[in-house]
């Protein structure tokens, strides 16, 4: 009697999220589990006995299936019959595992599942347990995770293969195992993937193109980083431009020599006070005319034997009258 009940539950909710007047009591036997939709989302998914999945979208019309082929395309091919769409199925398209020593299939536990399940969900994506392991919605692509083992269902899209980078990453040490056939571009592209994310891939031939794409990306990185580098460095030199030139000599003994020289003897007081006035901004584009100005009167000093010399900072009590050090 409970089997019954259970059964004719099952054929209760598929008649609720089917098209009105659908048979479902035909499909009764067939029915493992059935997610209804939630507040906000017209998506269901329907778990066959035999392992297949049926995702009915009511609002845009759509049936798609992947997992095991068997019940679950039958039962799909009703629905789209009855709301007059062609049923997408999301095929197996690639193999992923921690490494070669785990390709061997294990039948994985409940509480595993159930692991697997909340570490996705922790991560922001929407994850249902099922008796054959834990499957992950990836934009269009369901994932398959059995701990060891992921695989894609549907197109390897970059938002499948960043699931995976995140997997390997948190969960595999580092790194990934390609397992089964991939093509020359999705070699390349989970290759360039896992370098960016610092993954160690193995089973995987990158093309010479593909490497090349990746030193391109490295060296316009590097420059990159030294264009914020030198942009860092030059506004604090600015700004100790700026500082030396309001008579800071702890800012005037941080700079290189050149611009020593052209605050000290470049500059009259009168120039000083007018250059310490304007702003970090005014400064950068002229630091490359102020260290040769600089540069020129040392050269000077050296011509007549004199000894450039600069003020240096003194680390004592300041007299409570005199806001100001003077150069």
């Amino acid at each position: 009697m409970k089997a019954i009940k259970a059964r004719n539950y099952k054929a209760e909710l598929l008649e609720k999220i089917a098209p009105k007047g659908f048979h479902a009591h035909a499909f009764i036997d067939d029915l493992r589990m059935i997610k209804m939709p939630s507040p906000g989302n017209a998506i269901s998914r329907i778990l066959t006995n035999d392992g297949g999945w049926i995702e009915l979208d009511s609002r845009n019309a759509t049936v798609r299936t992947w997992g095991l082929v068997g019940r679950a395309q039958v039962l799909a091919a009703a629905l789209a019959a009855e709301i007059g769409c062609e049923v997408e199925h999301l095929a197996k398209s690639a193999g992923f595992s921690a490494d070669a020593d785990t390709l061997k299939v294990t039948r994985v536990s409940e509480d595993t599942i159930k692991d697997l399940a909340a570490w996705w969900s922790a991560r922001g994506y929407s994850a249902t347990s099922a008796p054959d392991g834990c499957w992950v919605n990836v934009g269009r692509s369901r994932i398959h995770d059995t701990g060891d083992r992921l695989e894609i269902h549907g197109v390897l899209t970059d938002e499948a293969i960043a699931a995976t980078i995140l997997k390997a990453r948190e969960a595999w040490d580092g790194r990934v195992y390609l397992d089964g056939y991939w093509t020359q571009h999705e070699q390349d592209q989970m290759w360039i993937a896992a370098q960016r994310a610092g993954i160690e891939i193995q089973n995987c031939k990158p093309s010479a193109s593909a490497q090349a794409a990746w030193q391109r990306e490295q060296e316009a990185v590097a420059t990159t980083t030294r264009t914020i580098s030198a942009a860092r460095s030059a506004v604090a030199v600015a700004a100790d431009v700026k500082a030396a030139a309001g008579s800071d000599l702890e800012a005037l003994d941080r700079l290189p020599k050149p611009l020593q020289a052209f605050i000290v003897s470049h500059l009259d007081d009168d120039q000083r006070k007018h250059l310490s006035a304007q702003g970090v901004a005014f400064i950068i584009p002229e630091l490359e005319r102020f260290r040769r100005l600089g540069a020129d009167e040392l050269a000077e000093f050296e011509r007549t034997g004199r000894t450039f010399t600069v003020p240096k900072p003194q680390h004592h009590r300041r007299d409570d009258n005199k806001n100001d050090l003077e150069l």
